[in-house]
């Protein structure tokens, strides 16, 4: 536990500063983050002793960080040039890979890299410095609210042949430490920024979001249940890879930012 603790306050510190860095340099962390989770997703398959697999999911990873500074015509080209890599690579190795592999490619290196890098996204939105805390708020206090509430009052399993520890209580609790870290960092914004927050709408964020948290997380469990694999890495001790940490992010994220793009969160 320890351990645990101390490695996370060490993350911590790393992430404020990344965070109070400016934009360029979340965009790197970013694109870091998501290259190793994509490596780690690509070792619990065993995809990663191939560099023929591995690459494609680093360029990707900067590439779609590089969205906002290089275009989006060049990042569809070499994203659809990816595609057609692997579609080749399937058919001149066909003892070797076969279609199923093609779509567990195409996924880890497509949409990790795309579900992380709309963190750059939100911090490039009007007012994204106070933004770009929601998808972490959302995530880490639905983790953390759900852990203790079903460490001490969970009875019920949630699914049980995925996670046996979790447990519907403990998901319920996760919902509402989502739902009070946004109240709180509202009225944070409110009296320290001087800025108006649509409640309701953070309202239903943090609901959705804490759902799609907890599910980001499930799908984790999935992927390592399916292939024997206890950690993705060792990243953070006592917590894993970079997925094992932020796979919670993977559907919240990417969900944020398309709910920012349409309506109006903060005033």
């Amino acid at each position: 536990m320890l351990v645990r603790i101390i490695s996370a306050a060490v993350g911590l510190v790393i992430m404020l500063a990344v965070m109070f860095s400016g934009k360029i340099a979340l965009s790197l962390a970013v694109s870091l983050v998501s290259a190793l989770a994509v490596y780690e997703a690509l070792k619990a398959y065993g995809y990663n002793k191939k560099p023929l697999f591995v690459i494609p999911g680093f360029l990707v990873s900067f590439l779609y960080g590089g969205l906002k500074y290089i275009g989006s015509e060049i990042i569809f080209l070499c994203v659809f040039g990816v595609v057609v890599f692997f579609i080749g690579a399937m058919l001149l190795l066909r003892d070797e890979v076969k279609t199923k592999d093609l779509f567990t490619l195409l996924f880890i290196t497509l949409i990790i890299p795309f579900s992380f890098s709309t963190i750059s996204y939100i911090r490039d939105m009007e007012k994204g410095i106070y933004l770009v805390w929601l998808p972490f708020i959302s995530a880490w206090l639905t983790d953390t609210f759900a852990y203790f509430g079903g460490r001490f009052l969970g009875k019920h399993k949630l699914c049980p042949e995925i996670s046996p520890k979790k447990t519907v209580e403990g998901a319920i609790f996760g919902i509402i430490g989502a739902i009070f870290g946004y109240v709180m960092y509202s009225v944070i914004l409110k009296n320290v920024w001087n800025l108006e927050v649509n409640i309701y709408l953070a309202l239903i964020m943090a609901v959705v979001t804490s759902v799609l948290s907890q599910m980001g997380d499930l799908f984790a469990s999935c992927i390592k249940r399916e292939n024997g694999v206890k950690d993705f890495g060792k990243l953070m001790p006592g917590h894993g890879g970079a997925l094992d940490r932020f796979d919670s992010l993977l559907l919240t994220a990417p969900v944020i930012y398309i709910c920012l793009e349409i309506f109006k969160l903060i005033y």
